[in-house]
C-alpha cells in the first residue's frame, strides 16, 4: 500500500504536468517527476478555463490537474474570461463556493471592464475574497462623433491672454461620454479638416468646454489668413481626469479675432471636398 500511495503520487505529477513517462528511471539532471513539479508550480496549477458567464465567473480545472481541495490564503488562480464584466463581479474555483472579485488596487467591488476577454488575468484570494491585479493604462471605452457638413458663425472670439469663453465663437460639435470611474482618464482629441474666416488677416480659435462650464478646457489659434486653412487638419489634444460617472457633454467652438464670417468644413461658407473632409472628436478612457 505504502508503494503504491508513492508511485501513484508520482504518476499523477506526470499526468498533471502532461509528460508521458520515458520508462528509464529517473537520473540527476534528468528527472521526469523533477520536470513535472517545476512546470506544475511555474504555473500549470493556478490556470484554469472559464466557463461562466460575465460578473458570474466559474473555474474549471484543466485537464489533467486536480481541483483544489479548499480554499487558502495566498491561493492564486490565472484564467481568460469568456465575457468581460459589468460591475461587481464572483468567481467559483472548481466548484468550492462563490467568492466576490475585488479589485487588488483598490480593495472594493469591480465596477466593470476590468475583466477582458483579450488577456490573462490573476487573482490572489486573501482568506475572503479574490484580490483582482487590475492593471492601469487600458481603454476601457471610446466615444466618436465626425461631421462632414458645412456651417458658418459670425461671434468672435478674442486673441488675447485671456481663457475663451462659451460665450465666444458658435459651436459646431458635440459630443457625450459617460465614464465608468471617476477615477479613468479621459483622451480627447478633435480634428477639423477645414475651416476659414472671410475678415481680414484672421486667426480663428478653436476652444474645447465641458458642459456649460465658461472656461475652456483647452484651445489652440491657427492664422487663417487668406481666408482658408486646411493644410492636414487643425487639431487640439485634451487630457483630463474624468471625475464624475456622469454623462458629460464636450463642445468644439470655432470662432476669430475680427469681424467676418468663419466656416466649418469649408471655405467662403461653401463645402469643399464634397463632404469628405469630415471633422470629428475622438474620447478615449483609459483605466487609471
Amino acid at each position: 500500500a505504502l508503494l503504491n500511495d508513492i508511485f501513484g503520487q508520482q504518476q499523477a505529477l506526470l499526468k498533471a504536468s502532461g509528460i508521458v513517462p520515458s520508462g528509464s528511471p529517473d537520473q540527476v539532471g534528468a528527472s521526469q517527476y523533477l520536470q513535472s513539479i517545476v512546470e506544475i508550480a511555474a504555473g500549470r496549477a493556478v490556470s484554469y478555463d472559464e466557463v461562466g458567464s460575465a460578473d458570474a465567473y466559474v473555474l474549471a480545472t484543466r485537464g489533467n490537474m486536480q481541483a483544489p481541495a479548499s480554499y487558502f490564503d495566498g491561493m492564486k488562480i490565472r484564467f481568460t474570461p469568456g465575457s468581460v464584466n459589468t460591475g461587481a463581479s464572483t468567481v467559483d474555483v472548481g466548484g468550492l463556493g462563490v467568492k466576490n472579485i475585488f479589485s487588488g488596487r483598490t480593495g472594493v467591488a469591480l465596477i466593470g471592464n476590468e475583466l477582458v476577454v483579450t488577456r490573462v488575468h490573476e487573482a490572489v484570494y486573501d482568506g475572503a475574497q479574490f484580490l483582482l491585479d487590475v492593471p492601469t493604462g487600458i481603454m476601457v471605452k471610446r466615444s466618436f462623433v465626425a461631421d462632414g457638413t458645412v456651417a458658418t458663425g459670425t461671434t468672435t472670439t478674442p486673441l488675447d491672454n485671456s481663457i475663451a469663453h462659451i460665450t465666444e465663437g458658435n459651436e459646431y460639435m458635440a459630443l457625450a461620454h459617460t465614464a465608468d470611474s471617476v477615477d479613468n482618464i479621459l483622451e480627447i482629441d478633435v480634428r477639423i479638416s477645414r475651416m476659414g474666416n472671410s475678415g481680414t488677416d484672421p486667426i480663428i480659435t478653436m476652444h474645447l468646454h465641458q458642459d456649460a462650464i465658461g472656461d475652456a478646457l483647452a484651445s489652440v489659434s491657427v492664422d487663417a489668413a487668406g481666408g482658408y486653412k486646411a493644410p492636414g487638419g487643425v487639431t487640439l489634444r485634451h487630457v483630463m481626469v474624468a471625475g464624475s460617472t456622469a454623462s458629460q457633454t464636450f463642445r468644439l467652438r470655432l470662432g476669430a479675432n475680427v469681424a467676418g464670417t468663419t466656416t466649418f468644413n469649408g471655405s467662403a461658407t461653401s463645402q469643399t471636398g464634397g463632404g469628405r473632409g469630415t471633422s470629428s472628436i475622438s474620447i478615449k478612457e483609459y483605466k487609471a
